[in-house]
């Protein structure tokens, strides 16, 4: 343990006389010959962290060979397994069309006031619009 310790002392030590010989070596450079250096250091700095998301991005696509499943490979086991017998389902019946959608709204608007009269609403509303839908079963005609 003493060993690493001592090993990690020395690292930091060369590290911290690098950065200090660097900055001495910048300071005493003209103006065009530091810009030229950050300009390198800049470089160098990217290619890393683009090397770094490139390599990440790799892991990641890599990730889609080991844990995505094909759902083809499900319905083509489903396709060659034979189909069941189809259940005959009867006819709707069809049901007497409202002739007066106004009933129909009036009785839809008394129901919700005694709905809000039950809960203690007494605030009016109005109604805005009323639209039939066209995707539903019940509201075709």
């Amino acid at each position: 343990m003493r060993g690493i310790l001592l090993q990690a002392g020395e690292f930091l030590t060369r590290v911290v006389d690098g950065v200090v010989e660097s900055e001495q070596i910048t300071t005493s450079m003209e103006l065009s010959d530091r810009i030229g250096y950050a300009l390198q250091r800049t470089l160098i700095g990217l290619i890393i962290v683009f090397g770094v998301l490139a390599i990440i991005w790799l892991i990641l696509s890599l990730f889609k060979f080991i844990f995505y499943k094909d759902p083809n490979k499900k319905s083509e086991e489903k396709k060659a397994e034979p189909a069941p017998a189809p259940v005959s389902v009867p006819d709707p019946v069809p049901v007497a069309a409202a002739q007066d959608d106004g009933a129909v709204i009036a009785a839809i608007v008394a129901a919700i006031s005694a709905m809000r009269n039950e809960q203690g609403i007494v605030d009016g509303f109005r109604v805005v619009s009323f639209k039939r839908g066209t995707n539903k079963p019940w509201n075709q005609k």
